[in-house]
């Protein structure tokens, strides 16, 4: 998908699906796949409630729902999603990213900043993607902020990049910027 292959992206997930139909993570793919390959908010919420069947405490699966609301300009639902993400899995940095993004998207601007300071202090002891710093920084529109913190995420080759910059609803404010466009062909990718 994140090449814009998006006929070959949904091929290869129905192939996964039909290889392993129980599986939580390849259902959740498949429900991102209908949104970012195909533009289908209701397929992707019809999956993603698949998945939901089979393991409805799976974090990724929240984490999913809330990229599906982010996508769909539903700020509350998305909140209630990633903070179902964080709780289910605290340790997941991408899943406070999101929540940030989305506190900030809902004004509690308190709420983002609180995580933001939690990233950085945990940042100080281990690995935490600038990916997730950039979510949270364009949530509160500091586009400057969010474009350093993507170019230490590039400087430091994290993996993400490849698959989030061009898919995910948290960089949409961005891509429209020169400096996007950069990042992108630095990367590889269309």
């Amino acid at each position: 998908m994140a090449l814009q292959k998006k006929q070959e992206s949904s091929a290869e997930i129905n192939r996964a699906q039909e290889l392993d139909p129980l599986s939580p993570v390849i259902n959740v793919e498949k429900g991102t796949t209908f949104l970012y390959a195909e533009g289908r908010a209701d397929l992707a919420l019809e999956q993603l409630q698949k998945a939901r069947a089979l393991d409805p405490n799976f974090p990724q699966l929240h984490w999913a729902l809330g990229l599906l609301h982010l996508w769909k300009g539903e700020v509350a639902g998305a909140t209630a999603e990633f903070q179902t993400a964080v709780t289910l899995s605290p340790g997941i940095t991408m899943y406070k990213g999101g929540l940030g993004h989305a506190y900030a998207r809902a004004g509690q601007t308190s709420e983002a900043r609180r995580l933001l300071r939690e990233l950085s202090d945990l940042s100080t002891r281990r690995y935490v993607s600038g990916i997730d710093f950039a979510s949270i920084y364009t949530g509160l529109g500091e586009r400057d902020l969010a474009f350093a913190s993507l170019e230490k995420a590039y400087q430091q080759r994290d993996p993400r990049l490849i698959i989030w910059l061009n898919l995910h609803p948290e960089f949409d404010t961005l891509r429209s910027d020169p400096r996007m466009k950069d990042l992108l062909r630095r990367i590889g990718l269309p």
